[in-house]
């Protein structure tokens, strides 16, 4: 570093350049002019490529010319890593089952027929609900995922070479059979997940059982011996959260049912609910009733077993 006047002198500024090497070989410079030199011993230099500031051993009055020598370039700006997506979670979570949503649009588009056969195995909004419950539950409490992922399924996946799809759902159906009927609430509930498939979206139901099920051990599902209690537990795209509260009396062949949503139900939706619930019941030879409760009254059953069911009222 050498300036171009005295210390202390006045020097006119020069032009604030960066000279190229020389034939020889020598290094670039960079001429600045000083423009304040605050305590501390640093000048700080308006140059061509912006405003720097060097150690001096000495006062460098303002004004003063002082030539760099260019020893490397500038470090480039750090360029920013490539956003990387966020790896999915496996497994039925309430962002969706990625496995089973992969293999409907594998099969979808190589094997219509295996994907209809599937897909009678999974809840999903229909006549046939509650019988495709019954029996996912069934298969995932006996650990027998071939009732789901049969073997049309898998020859469909590995003619499609998605081989890697079937043993996904494997790995996942394992899991749910595993936590299939795990207690909480304190013990007092059996935890059953299941997957709910409705316009091509698959989102996780919650059904929790109490009483009359030779698991717990204890009926508290209202006192009688036989009785029997459940809660569904799931969100509906146009809906919100819904809770389908239901207590059987097998005895009595009693049914009854409240249904609890955030916002009141049309009108004219419960209407139709009672009049299948009416219907349903003629059918099977049950009797007993159905009722709506609005405003987030939900019953919410701890699952980590950390402590008993809350009621909010």
């Amino acid at each position: 570093m050498s300036p171009a006047a005295p210390p202390g002198g006045t020097a006119s500024p020069l032009p604030m350049t960066v000279t190229a090497p020389s034939a020889s070989g020598a290094p670039p410079m960079l001429s600045g002019t000083v423009t304040a030199h605050p305590p501390g011993g640093q000048a700080v230099l308006n140059t061509s490529i912006g405003t720097i500031a060097v150690p001096t051993a000495q006062s460098v009055a303002i004004g003063s010319v002082i030539r760099l020598e260019v020893v490397a370039p500038p470090n480039p700006p750090a360029v920013p890593p490539p956003n990387v997506a966020a790896a999915k979670p496996e497994g039925l979570t309430a962002q969706g089952w990625p496995a089973l949503t992969d293999t409907m649009e594998t099969l979808a588009t190589n094997d219509r027929q295996a994907l209809d056969m599937m897909m009678r195995a999974i809840p999903q909004a229909g006549p046939r609900l509650a019988a495709a419950m019954v029996a996912f539950t069934g298969a995932m409490r006996t650990g027998d995922s071939r009732g789901i992922l049969g073997d049309n399924t898998t020859k469909a996946l590995d003619k499609a070479g998605r081989r890697d799809l079937a043993e996904r759902l494997k790995a996942d159906l394992s899991a749910l059979s595993e936590e299939a009927g795990r207690p909480v609430g304190g013990g007092d509930w059996r935890l059953h997940t299941m997957p709910f498939a409705h316009g091509g979206q698959v989102d996780p139901i919650h059904l929790f059982v109490r009483g009359a099920d030779g698991k717990d051990g204890r009926n508290q599902a209202g006192g009688a011996n036989g009785d029997q209690r459940f809660i569904l537990d799931f969100n509906l795209t146009s809906l919100g959260r819904l809770q389908l509260d239901g207590l059987v009396r097998r005895e009595d062949k009693l049914f009854d049912l409240i249904i609890r949503t955030g916002d009141p139900l049309p009108q004219e939706m419960r209407m139709d609910i009672m009049h299948i619930f009416t219907q349903a019941s003629e059918l099977v030879g049950t009797k007993g009733s159905v009722a709506f409760q609005a405003g987030g009254r939900w019953i919410d059953i701890r699952t980590d077993q950390t402590g008993p069911t809350s009621i909010q009222a």
